[in-house]
């Protein structure tokens, strides 16, 4: 999964939007809706922003819509890449992802990648400070807590590995980070 954290610049007001996703239910079967969630994105101002672009990962056409959330329905089983783009009044933009799996009712045990889900908080913080990354919502296969978590900050810093789900990073400098996990 991946989202961007915003870190400020104390100096600069203004800056692309912060991105956040999610969906429900994080597995779905085969031709049932998939509800995608990106309401929690916000602009600089911590305002919604006025539109989004997605990409369900299936070669489906990219949709775009003014509202933050849509559904969808996969009509194969898989782990499908989802990315929204969110854009703010200026037309700058902030991505986040996810990986959504889908189950064939024929055969719901097959062993698939784990589910990945990231958020954060402060979603937009200050320079140098820590900011918690959770990824406790992420899942493996039988829809049990993942055991092993690889952190990429997005910043240049060495990879982080953790048995935990939650961490937490401090960013030297201003910008717009994507945190992977």
């Amino acid at each position: 999964a991946q989202l961007s954290q915003r870190v400020n610049d104390p100096y600069k007001k203004i800056g692309p939007p912060q991105a956040q996703l999610t969906s429900n239910p994080p597995e779905q079967l085969v031709n049932k809706p998939v509800t995608f969630d990106a309401s929690k994105s916000k602009d600089y101002e911590n305002k919604p922003c006025v539109s989004y672009l997605w990409d369900f990962g299936d070669g489906s056409p990219l949709v775009h819509t003014p509202k933050p959330v849509v559904t969808h329905a996969y009509d194969n089983p898989g782990s499908y890449p989802v990315k929204v783009i969110a854009y703010d009044k200026y037309n700058r933009k902030g991505d986040a992802s996810l990986t959504q799996k889908v189950i064939d009712p024929k055969n719901p045990k097959k062993i698939m990648p784990p589910y990945a889900a990231v958020t954060s908080d402060p979603p937009v913080s200050d320079i140098k400070e820590p900011v918690d990354f959770d990824a406790s919502e992420s899942k493996d296969f039988e829809d049990k807590p993942c055991v092993k978590f690889v952190w990429d900050f997005g910043d240049g810093t060495p990879k982080k590995t953790t048995k935990g789900p939650v961490v937490k990073h401090p960013y030297a400098k201003p910008g717009v980070y994507p945190v992977n996990v």
